[in-house]
């Protein structure tokens, strides 16, 4: 063949792809262990996960010996387990943040209670001042310490109190739940009106915000809340809440992915961190960043680290390609300068000879996966005849070239090529023959691709 385009993968693509992952996986299991320590964990589950990262961890010690096959696997479990990751914290951050906020206003309820029962008491049973005492200074005490004193208030209540009105009637009936353990005992009494649900609905989600909102979306959603709370009762009063819990509910959702987003720029910067010469300065901006960015700011900051985690990976990639594909070269005999990777590199392109061949070259050229060779001559006044031969025989040797180049652990494959002898051959200026990737070209008729 006179002219060629080849695809080369080499075993250096699969390790990088694998370390990046590897250190996303290790970042994402070290948030996700913190999760599960923080109680009410299902132990079973976090013995599952530990096994599976300990033998992705045992199969990554000796990554650099690894072949592209057991590379391309170990990415697989990679990033199945990653997946799996994420999606357990996701799941465990949303119920965490549903049972603080429900934790927050069940203790806003409780306390709410404790006052009107120490109320009640002293209005209705004076004399219990012992129990009255310990009601008062009861913060002190745990849930269950709290729950027992509620239910033997309750019991005194009903022993030696008279009629209860409907409001002592509600209060007990939600201290009786309480006492009980019931999740929300405040909906143990009479039936909810519309509003007042409404009205928990945004109370519950303030809480949320408290977590993970801003302090200026807080006050302002509190604010909303007695507003409304004090109109009265007519239809506006329940559209100004609906209106509320629309607006809480997009400020939860941006609050959940900005989240998403500092995670995601955490991976990141710990996939730029694999690469010798990351850019130190584009990893401090990014932690700045962090702390106080919007949406936007975040995108852009992930597209901008995107970018340059994909070139240092091309670069490297790059270099390996090259320098497989000159190796194999120069054990087939061809004469490959020392500086042939870099020539190819920076120019775009590298041109070698071959002893058998006087008078002609072979030119390499392509700064991406894919790349083009092609059979060149150093002379327009030669003998013509012989271009089709030494065509053929880099033919054979193309074919000698792919066996040496799978014996590295990678892969050569021709995608498109032109018949020996097909078309007019590329002239270099003769200058000299061990250095022709800076020679001029004097004659170039471009020859047509087929597939």
């Amino acid at each position: 063949m006179s002219s060629s385009v080849h695809r080369i993968t080499v075993r250096e693509m699969n390790e990088i792809k694998c370390r990046r992952q590897l250190a996303v996986m290790n970042r994402l299991f070290k948030q996700w262990q913190k999760l599960s320590q923080q109680g009410n964990y299902n132990e079973k589950r976090i013995s599952q996960l530990n096994t599976i990262y300990t033998k992705i961890e045992r199969d990554a010690l000796e990554i650099a010996k690894q072949t592209s096959r057991h590379l391309v696997q170990l990415n697989k479990d990679v990033k199945e387990f990653t997946v799996v990751l994420m999606e357990e914290m996701r799941d465990v951050r949303e119920k965490r943040l549903d049972q603080q906020a429900l934790n927050a206003r069940t203790e806003i309820y409780r306390q709410r209670n404790y006052i009107e029962l120490i109320a009640l008491l002293r209005q209705q049973l004076p004399t219990e001042t012992d129990l009255i005492s310990a009601l008062e200074q009861a913060s002190s005490l745990s849930v269950e310490q709290m729950n027992l004193l509620v239910f033997r208030a309750l019991s005194v209540l009903e022993i030696n109190s008279t009629q209860p009105t409907d409001v002592e009637k509600q209060l007990l009936s939600e201290l009786k739940a309480q006492s009980e353990e019931v999740k929300q005992f405040w909906h143990s009494g009479a039936p909810q009106s519309p509003f007042s649900l409404q009205c928990e609905q945004i109370a519950l989600m303030i809480e949320k915000l408290k977590q993970i909102g801003t302090t200026q979306e807080v006050q302002s959603s509190e604010q909303q809340l007695n507003l409304i709370q004090a109109m009265e009762q007519s239809s506006k009063r329940h559209l100004r809440a609906d209106s509320l819990l629309l607006t809480m509910a997009s400020q939860l959702r941006e609050s959940q992915q900005k989240i998403e987003l500092v995670d995601r720029i955490e991976q990141l910067i710990d996939e730029l961190a694999i690469f010798e010469n990351a850019d130190r300065t584009v990893i401090e901006d990014a932690l700045k960043l962090m702390n106080s960015g919007t949406l936007i700011q975040y995108t852009q900051m992930i597209e901008k680290l995107e970018v340059i985690i994909e070139q240092a990976e091309q670069k490297i990639i790059a270099q390996a390609q090259r320098k497989t594909v000159l190796d194999g070269l120069s054990q087939l005999g061809y004469q490959v300068n020392d500086n042939a990777v870099k020539s190819w590199l920076d120019d775009g392109k590298v041109v070698v000879t071959h002893p058998s061949t006087p008078g002609y070259g072979l030119e390499l050229g392509g700064t991406q996966t894919r790349f083009q060779t092609r059979t060149v001559a150093f002379s327009a006044d030669r003998d013509i005849n012989r271009d089709k031969d030494v065509d053929a025989i880099w033919c054979s040797q193309h074919q000698q070239l792919q066996e040496i180049i799978s014996t590295s652990d990678g892969e050569l494959v021709v995608e498109r090529a032109l018949a020996a002898g097909s078309g007019e051959m590329k002239v270099y200026e003769n200058q000299n023959e061990q250095n022709q990737s800076h020679n001029k070209v004097l004659y170039n008729r471009p020859r047509t691709m087929s597939k």
